[in-house]
């Protein structure tokens, strides 16, 4: 009974294995089996992942770190911009006013601290000046220097007339003939009364006419004279003929010239009031020279010198006008 049973079973479990498919077991190159590989999830057509839910995974686009990338770098050269702009603005504005400009002491009418004149000739250039102030009250005074210490001419000359006081407290009618070797510079410097008869452009045609060729020439002296006599000449009376020979020498010069100058004055304007204005506080406040009341000028209604005394401005001031000139 015993063994029939044992061949029962047997038989039984040869059936019940003859009606399944026989199972197979595909091993990887590896050598683990198709059920130890993690199941990968499916991607998309742009080949970008899926994460939890569906959510496409982030940070994984190569072309959205290189537009990030580009952004940083954007935002750190307009930084560096900013920095360097306002950097510039802080020197154009702060520096002036941080390092005022020395001023040589005023010695008389002509003031030759580059030593450009001769002795006879410089005695004679004072009586001319002299002459001018008895007959107008007007103020030139002629000043070489060895240096301007790296100021523009054109911010050392409105200072330095304000700083002398040069011209009288009620007119403001200083000129100043400004000379500075070193940087080879030239510059007339009018003061506020006398810009409507001595303006802009008949500064200018003196210095290129009758100061600039002689000192391309090296005759410092007769530049500076020559000049002087044409301020001289313009303050006495023949102020409308000089206007009226700027004016025609200003319309025979090329017009894509003048655009350009007035493209390029209108540039500097701003940067020329922005260091004014941060100047004027320590340079002097308002047309009359007030902050000058206290510093020892000669006595007398006009403010200038009394016949056997020294020289001394009168309280006049300056606003930037006249012009300038190199060779």
């Amino acid at each position: 009974m015993t063994g029939k049973a044992s061949d029962s079973m047997r038989s039984r479990r040869g059936n019940v294995m003859a009606s399944h498919a026989p199972l197979t077991l595909s091993l990887s190159p590896t050598g683990r089996g198709d059920a130890d590989r993690p199941l990968r999830k499916p991607s998309p057509p742009g080949g970008r992942g899926l994460g939890e839910g569906g959510v496409p995974e982030i940070g994984r686009e190569p072309g959205r770190r290189t537009e990030d990338r580009a952004g940083r770098a954007l935002a750190t050269a307009f930084v560096l911009l900013s920095a360097l702009f306002f950097a510039l603005a802080f020197t154009l504005v702060a520096g002036p006013a941080l390092a005022e400009p020395t001023f040589p002491e005023l010695t008389g009418r002509v003031v030759d601290n580059a030593d450009l004149l001769p002795a006879d000739v410089e005695a004679d250039l004072v009586a001319k000046l002299e002459a001018l102030e008895q007959q107008s009250t007007d103020q030139l005074v002629v000043v070489t220097l060895p240096s301007l210490d790296g100021n523009a001419i054109e911010d050392y000359g409105y200072q330095l007339g304000r700083h002398w006081g040069i011209g009288q407290k009620d007119k403001n009618n200083g000129v100043l003939l400004i000379v500075a070797p070193n940087e080879r510079k030239v510059r007339i410097e009018v003061g506020y009364g006398l810009e409507g008869v001595l303006p802009d452009a008949v500064s200018k045609l003196i210095i290129e006419t009758s100061i600039l060729p002689r000192f391309k020439a090296g005759d410092f002296a007769g530049g500076i004279v020559r000049g002087a006599e044409d301020i001289v000449s313009v303050l006495t009376g023949d102020s409308a003929e000089w206007q009226q020979r700027a004016l025609q020498r200003g319309e025979s010069e090329d017009p894509t010239v003048i655009v350009f100058i007035v493209f390029f004055i209108i540039v500097t304007v701003f940067i020329i009031i922005m260091i004014a204005a941060a100047s004027s506080s320590a340079a002097g406040s308002g047309k009359g020279g007030s902050r000058r009341s206290s510093s020892g000028w000669s006595s007398g209604s006009s403010g200038w010198s009394s016949g056997g005394g020294g020289f001394s401005g009168g309280g006049g001031s300056f606003g930037g006008g006249g012009s300038s000139g190199s060779w």
